[in-house]
């Protein structure tokens, strides 16, 4: 015979898929918005083959996670937005390392009253836009 399910355990589960939907709804909206300005600005990397664009991302990856130059942010968001075009997934088989230390600054700054009241911010500025009429 199977448990049954407590109320306050569904109630629970209910609230994290409901949390989970949002962050992936949160995250969807930021990756349509860059690609739609990634295409306004004209699609500078649509010449480059498959894998240069891979290369390039992971490069680029770097650079941000090493903080090593205030472009490495838009340049990655670029690359990412041309490999949503041609439907490709980030190559982060090549950027292992440097997603390991992004985990472990992500960690670090879990408990950080900044980052949370920034992400916070950003989830309440998304579910703002969500109630404004679309045209």
């Amino acid at each position: 015979m199977a448990k049954k399910r407590r109320p306050m355990q569904e109630s629970h589960q209910a609230d994290q898929s409901k949390l989970d939907l949002l962050a992936d709804a949160l995250v969807r909206s930021d990756e349509m918005e860059e690609t739609k300005d990634y295409l306004a600005r004209g699609r500078r990397f649509a010449w480059m083959t498959d894998s240069a664009v891979e290369e390039a991302w992971a490069v680029a990856f770097r650079r941000w996670v090493n903080n090593e130059d205030l472009t490495a942010q838009a340049e990655m968001d670029d690359l990412d937005a041309e490999l949503r075009l041609r439907k490709i997934s980030r190559p982060t088989g090549l950027v292992k390392p440097e997603l390991a230390k992004l985990r472990a600054a992500v960690i670090a700054h879990a408990d950080d009253t900044q980052t949370r009241e920034a992400i916070e911010r950003k989830v309440a500025e998304f579910l703002n836009d969500l109630q404004k009429p679309k045209n």
